[in-house]
């Protein structure tokens, strides 16, 4: 098939497939509120409208009419062709544009089902227990489980069908290469990472209410701030009911989802014809270290919570919480240990499958190093900046409160102090690491990607950010000398210059690691003047041309079809093969 024609028949069959959910949504809602489901909210501002429904109804059945023989036309063609045997069947099956097309609606999919399915087991479990939103006090308007469950299952249904029938695809082979294996790992690992992030995410919530209940803790009641509440529910349960339904819902949703993927991945590396690749694949490798990233940062911020409150005990700051000293010391034990394993689980697996790999395989140590120094040395900056700006503030006597949520200056150079300390107890240790490395061998680790990367990116950052603080300090400066008040913007005066005074040593040092980098690497002349590496003995152990005749050499003959793509194949064979042995084309 023409690449045009099937970028045609896919793009159609997309937006057919969006008018037929968008109409599929509306029915699965009237259906739901049909045979009893709780109904939407309706503010007490708005007069219901008797013929909703039926507007409603009437626009999705023209949608679905409409937009269902088109599918049915584009997708039933592309769907005949990719199920044959044959060869036409195959390069469908492991086409570009297919790929793309099944990462773009599977993860599209799969992120309006798992949202909407959340919101529905919130709002269909609230009433049985006894709690709401408390949103809905402050005259937010929250979704009924009819307006959720419609779309969690019609986007539901969407998903489960293109991912039959893309596995269907990957079991009928061949296997994907190149961009095509690239858009589906996209997704897959994708959606397993972006799952994982939303459950480390909940995990405070779920320790801080399970401490507070346990320490009798009873917020305040809510002020309603002059608007009137939209839902009717009396609120029978105790006030950490909702909190931990709330986090318990959004767990029962992503865990699943990220335990799905991860176990998909697991089966394509213990398959016989994809295994091998898709362990070493870099994308695989970008999914666990970014996974050890995301679980850092959720154990570095549980941590940098815990250690606020014992550091304002210096400048005798005051909570704006009003929560005990030991309040998030005790969340953090209770689910630190969570993000930790999960950090440690994903850098261990990512150090374990690149072992046996090939030579030109990167080296998962090293990226794993670099990129928890990278997260070390944001963290560590920017609790610097925070605690400069609040000290130069305090300094000036400006003392009050910042906002009843953030606190008082005292609280915020507290908060900047303890995330300075955990930043930088995350980057040196993993500095250590790749400073080790260094040191063992400078040459290789000096003309490592990953090193040059982690460098030239916080060269630029620190270049960036400190000459956007450092305009702001001189427009301030110009001001004041030409006789304009400059009290407008002294606020942000403390910030920006804690930002450039930040900047410049983190600027400096990442400069002259590149100097010194720059330095250990070969020149052009001293390359060329490199001997050549020496030729490989024959079968005899005599060099030929010397009068005795080598042992004759063996090949593997490998027969394509026209049109081939034999320079990947070449790359393949290359990368697997001994030192002494080489893959080449020649024409028959």
């Amino acid at each position: 098939m023409a690449s045009v024609r099937r970028l045609y028949l896919y793009v159609v069959a997309a937006i057919a497939m969006g008018l037929l959910l968008e109409g599929g949504v509306t029915l699965f809602r009237v259906v739901f509120e049909a045979i009893g489901v709780a109904r939407d909210p309706i503010s007490v501002y708005d007069t219901p409208d008797p013929n909703a429904n039926k507007t409603a109804v009437s626009g999705a059945l023209a949608m679905v009419v409409v937009a269902l023989p088109v599918w049915l036309i584009h997708w039933g063609f592309v769907e005949r062709l990719a199920s044959r045997d044959d060869a036409a069947g195959a390069e469908e099956r492991a086409s570009l544009i297919r790929s793309i097309f099944f990462a773009a609606v599977l993860g599209y999919a799969l992120a309006i089902a798992a949202s909407d399915l959340v919101s529905a087991l919130r709002q269909g479990l609230a009433g049985p227990l006894g709690t709401r939103d408390p949103a809905s006090d402050l005259g937010y308007a929250v979704v009924g489980v009819s307006a959720s469950m419609a779309p969690a299952v019609t986007f539901g249904l969407a998903w489960a069908y293109h991912a039959w029938a893309r596995a269907r695809d990957l079991r009928l082979g061949p296997p994907l290469v190149n961009g095509a294996a690239r858009a589906f790992r996209l997704y897959l690992y994708g959606a397993a990472l972006v799952a994982l992030g939303v459950t480390l995410q909940a995990l405070p919530g779920i320790g801080g209410t399970i401490v507070d209940a346990a320490r009798g803790y009873s917020p305040a009641a809510t002020p309603d701030g002059g608007y009137t509440s939209i839902v009717s529910l009396p609120i029978t349960a105790a006030w950490w009911v909702w909190p931990l339904l709330s986090s318990a819902a959004t767990l029962a949703v992503t865990l699943p989802i990220w335990a799905g993927h991860v176990f998909y991945a697991r089966r394509l590396i213990r398959s016989t014809t994809v295994g091998r690749e898709e362990a070493t694949s870099r994308m695989r490798l970008a999914y666990l270290v970014a996974v050890a990233v995301v679980a850092l940062g959720a154990a570095a911020a549980l941590a940098i919570d815990a250690l606020t409150p014992f550091v304002a005990l210096v400048p005798k700051a005051t909570d704006p919480s009003g929560d005990p000293t030991w309040r998030n010391l005790a969340a953090l034990a209770l689910v630190g240990l969570v993000p930790v394993a999960f950090f440690v689980g994903a850098r261990r697996r990512a150090l374990a499958e690149r072992v046996g790999g090939d030579a030109a395989a990167p080296d998962a140590a090293r990226i794993a190093g670099y990129a928890i120094s990278a997260v070390g040395l944001v963290v560590l900056t920017a609790g610097l900046v925070t605690a400069g700006s609040s000290f130069i503030d305090v300094a000036r006597g400006q003392t009050v409160d910042i906002s009843p949520i953030s606190g008082s200056r005292q609280w915020a150079l507290s908060q900047g102090i303890a995330q300075a300390i955990v930043g930088f107890a995350v980057w040196s240790v993993a500095w250590f690491g790749v400073s080790r490395r260094y040191l063992r061998d400078v040459a290789e680790e000096s003309g490592a990607p990953s090193r040059r990367f982690y460098l030239l990116a916080a060269v630029g950052v620190s270049l960036v950010v400190g000459s956007v603080g450092l305009v702001t300090c001189l427009d301030w400066i110009l001001q004041a000398g030409f006789g304009v008040s400059g009290d407008g913007g002294s606020d942000g005066l403390s910030t920006s210059f804690a930002t450039v005074v930040v900047a410049i040593p983190v600027l400096a040092y990442h400069l002259l690691l590149l100097r010194l980098d720059s330095r250990s690497q070969p020149t052009a002349e001293e390359e060329a003047e490199a001997p050549l590496p020496a030729a490989p003995e024959t079968g005899l152990g005599v060099t030929p041309g010397l009068g005795v005749t080598p042992a004759p050499a063996r090949s593997v003959v490998i027969v394509a079809p026209p049109g081939a793509d034999l320079e990947t194949l070449v790359d393949r064979l290359g990368s697997w093969l001994p030192a002494d042995f080489r893959a080449e084309v020649r024409d028959a």
